[in-house]
């Protein structure tokens, strides 16, 4: 039988992964996930006046997760003025993670939706996994641990998970 590295008295080994660009406009987070299953939760909604616009619009701050593969991976909190996806979201209740896939409406304001993600889909292990996704991400530091005699700097730019 062979030992895990931890037991012969080695360090456990780190997680890799790809460097993932983080999306930041609402067209990024559509190319990049248009299709695939993706859990998005409202953070909070607000209203914003465009210069083009006679009055304000209703705009709405979202976290958004893609459900596809293994584990759930965090896409990016982004801004979005989508009003039928806005609409969806309000419907829910605070803190509810509506599961999807999102698309382009057929007609000509070219809309997007969060269309429902098929009958044969199993919220509940989806819930598992968002929850164990959420465990992590709280018990994770978000920054590594300065050495013994380092200075703390704050960082030029926000980090949004």
């Amino acid at each position: 039988m062979s030992e895990s590295p931890t037991a012969a008295g080695e360090p456990a080994r780190p997680k890799v992964q790809a460097a993932i660009r983080p999306i930041q406009r609402a067209s990024d987070l559509f190319d990049s996930c248009e299709g695939k299953l993706v859990a998005i939760r409202a953070l909070r909604f607000d209203e914003h006046t465009f210069d083009e616009e006679q009055g304000p619009t209703t705009v709405a701050e979202v976290a958004v997760v893609l459900l596809e593969g293994d584990e759930p991976r965090p896409i990016g909190v982004v801004g979005i003025t989508w009003r039928r996806v806005i609409r969806q979201l309000m419907a829910a209740e605070t803190g509810t993670w509506q599961v999807g896939r999102l698309s382009e409406t057929a007609d000509s304001y070219k809309a997007k939706e969060l269309d429902p993600p098929g009958g044969d889909l199993d919220l509940d292990a989806i819930a598992d996994r968002l929850g164990r996704f959420q465990a992590a991400s709280l018990t994770e530091p978000k920054q590594l641990a300065l050495s013994a005699g380092e200075s703390g700097t704050e960082p030029d730019d926000d980090i949004p998970f």
